[in-house]
């Protein structure tokens, strides 16, 4: 069967390093494999665990670099590798069962062209010490921040935008110079490092298929909060604003919704002023997030993914505005319509989930829908409960006034 060389960058490993390895070698399937571990500049003792891991597992090479970033890392370990097969593995994914190198290996035999890529999956532990938090299965479930797979169906061919390096493979002739035409060193934060080389290849003659793998399953040891992951949505956005500036035409499919067209209008002087309040607005918004979760209350109610989705949804618009570099862009309205945009999504979810679940069928359409006695009355009693409802929950109100003031709706 076709042998792998199986790249790992690590940054600072939360786990053991000869953990993963011992993994790995438990499931090769039968898969010859090599591992390329490249030490990241990290802070702790990666460099000793990866000694002592060389001592272990003689299909081990190793070396330490500078601090470059996960993509930098992978083009060294791309060039040190020795097979024609490459997987990319993150140093916190950990394969479950035979399947998870052999299908990797199976389908680049029968797809020998460089233009394919074989895309496995990722999932959290079902271990009983592994805590999986309502916003973890909300950002690899249906929200989708973070993972794509609830969406995706078996072995269908992707575009660019699932090159996920958790657990992905290529050819390593995809490069002729993997330090020239590799990943990018362009990203300096979490994110699109690896979706802007996918682009790359995308659009070569030859192109590029990402092919998707289910059988390749591995767990990822990876614990979000709410907070953490509101970093990660900004840095997300942060990198959207890096990849725009390489390639443009990417920005109607990357870049938050109307806000690059807000970027680029001539500056009123009302919208400058408006800034250190907006930016106070969207820091309370995130505030509020995470005082859901730390008061124990994240989940409790229906309505809380669809405001993680709208909260998730304002950091990325926060990241990329935070990211522009020209001094002449419009900040003001471009946090306008990243705000408009949150009070639109939570509008949805007050009119759809709350009101839904608050007020019962007879109270909305008194009579019965069609018509009758008392039908002339709906709304009336429909804003009463919704008035009653407000009432009792004075926070999210003063929220709603402070987004109505902030894009003067």
């Amino acid at each position: 069967m076709t042998a792998i060389s199986v790249v790992i960058p690590t940054y600072n490993p939360r786990g053991p390093l000869a953990d993963l390895l011992e993994k790995c070698m438990e499931n090769a399937g039968g898969v010859e494999l090599e591992f390329v571990v490249v030490n990241d500049g990290s802070t702790n003792d990666a460099a000793e665990q990866l000694e002592k891991c060389a001592e272990r597992f003689d299909n081990l090479v190793w070396t330490s670099i500078e601090n470059r970033g996960a993509g930098g890392a992978r083009n060294v370990g791309a060039d040190m590798a020795s097979h024609d097969i490459l997987l990319f593995l993150g140093d916190d994914i950990t394969p479950i069962n035979n399947d998870f190198f052999r299908a990797h290996a199976e389908l680049h035999e029968r797809m020998p062209g460089d233009e394919v890529a074989v895309l496995g999956k990722v999932v959290w532990p079902w271990a009983k010490d592994f805590d999986v938090s309502f916003v973890m299965r909300h950002v690899q479930g249906h929200g989708g921040e973070q993972f794509g797979y609830a969406h995706i169906p078996p072995y269908t061919e992707l575009d660019w935008r699932f090159f996920y390096t958790a657990n992905i493979s290529v050819k390593k002739s995809v490069a002729k110079n993997w330090d020239k035409d590799g990943f990018s060193d362009s990203f300096q934060t979490y994110g699109y490092e690896d979706i802007e080389f996918a682009y790359r290849l995308f659009n070569r003659r030859q192109g590029l298929k990402i092919v998707y793998a289910p059988l390749s399953i591995g767990t990822h040891s990876h614990h979000y909060d709410v907070a953490g992951f509101l970093r990660r949505q900004v840095n997300a956005g942060n990198a959207a604003r890096e990849f725009v500036r390489i390639h443009p035409d990417v920005a109607t499919m990357v870049a938050p919704e109307q806000v690059p067209r807000a970027l680029n209008r001539t500056i009123l002087p009302e919208e400058d002023r408006r800034i250190p309040d907006q930016l106070v607005l969207i820091e309370g918004i995130k505030a509020w997030l995470r005082l859901l979760e730390t008061g124990g209350r994240m989940g409790s109610d229906h309505w809380h993914e669809a405001a993680l989705s709208a909260g998730f949804r304002l950091a990325y618009a926060q990241g990329y505005i935070l990211a522009e570099t020209d001094p002449g862009a419009n900040l003001g309205a471009a946090y306008d319509v990243a705000l408009a945009r949150f009070r639109d999504d939570m509008n949805r979810t007050a009119f759809i989930e709350f009101a839904g679940a608050l007020i019962s069928s007879d109270q909305l359409y008194p009579g019965g829908a069609s018509g009758g006695a008392g039908f002339s009355r709906p709304r009336g009693r429909f804003m009463s409960a919704l008035r009653l409802w407000a009432i009792r929950r004075p926070f999210i109100v003063t929220l709603y006034r402070m987004f109505r003031r902030a894009v003067g709706g």
